[in-house]
């Protein structure tokens, strides 16, 4: 492995840090690089031969990066592959669903939304939908039909919404789906109820796709230091936050220190 792949560090500041991180006192000799060499490189690792892919691997130790290591991205439909760097952006996937949630709680704090009230989704007024809350949404408890597939198109309600009939707008496809259970008696695992929380989270904060935007890098993204986050949108200009926010492997150890932290960065409380 080339030492353009994995590094180790001595104390020196991370080059993306605008929050302080800096790089911890460990050896190149140490177990934890031996395991991130391992990982990125796709080699056997204590008997185990195939254990998938890794793009990325930062470790976070006391507010110091101790070591991170960069495989190779495979070519895929976004784009094509190649070395992976600091900081090279990384699709999110479902990490997206939990700073979607972080968005929600913002605007909780500023009394913008109440969990338990009706969600505010137009096409539920008048239908047995209208007693769905934000809460039901956030838990994915909505009672909602949604088969979370990713393989098999025929059936998967996720990839017809991100890739097929709903890709246009997926708060609507989701919104649309038929309602299976009563609200709040049925968990089921449903990317589509977060992309309807977000065009909810759009319609609150305003300003269509550049609100939101706006609103996610002041509020979020900006105070954590996230410098390499971007959110991803569908054609109705709805953040697609069941799927996609793109960001460093770095900025996304940030994202989960806020958690860690109780949702305090850099001594101001954001959660």
């Amino acid at each position: 492995m080339t030492t353009e792949r994995w590094s180790w560090y001595r104390g020196v500041p991370h080059p993306s840090s605008e929050t302080g991180y800096r790089r911890g006192p460990m050896t190149p000799d140490d177990e934890v690089h031996r395991i991130v060499r391992a990982l990125v490189d796709g080699e056997p690792l204590d008997g185990v031969e195939d254990r998938g892919l890794s793009l990325a691997v930062v470790v976070v130790h006391h507010g110091e990066v101790i070591a991170e290591g960069y495989g190779i991205r495979p070519d895929t439909v976004f784009g094509p592959g190649g070395p992976v760097e600091p900081e090279t952006p990384l699709v999110s996937w479902s990490m997206a669903k939990s700073i979607a949630h972080s968005a929600v709680g913002i605007t909780v704090a500023d009394g913008l939304v109440d969990l338990e009230a009706p969600a505010p989704v137009p096409e539920w007024v008048g239908t047995p939908k209208e007693s769905i809350t934000l809460e039901d949404l956030l838990t994915m408890r909505s009672g909602l039909h949604f088969v979370e597939d990713y393989v098999d198109d025929t059936t998967s309600n996720c990839l017809e919404m991100l890739f097929g009939s709903g890709a246009a707008d997926h708060a609507a496809y989701a919104a649309a789906l038929d309602l299976d259970h009563p609200p709040g008696t049925v968990w089921n695992y449903s990317s589509g109820t977060t992309n309807i929380i977000a065009r909810i989270l759009g319609d609150v904060v305003g300003g269509g796709r550049e609100g939101i935007e706006r609103f996610l890098a002041d509020r979020l993204f900006d105070p954590l230091g996230m410098a390499t986050a971007r959110a991803r949108f569908d054609e109705s200009g709805t953040w697609v936050a069941s799927s996609y926010v793109d960001a460093s492997a770095v900025d996304f150890a940030r994202f989960g220190e806020l958690y860690l932290a109780d949702g305090i960065a850099n001594g101001r409380r954001i959660l």
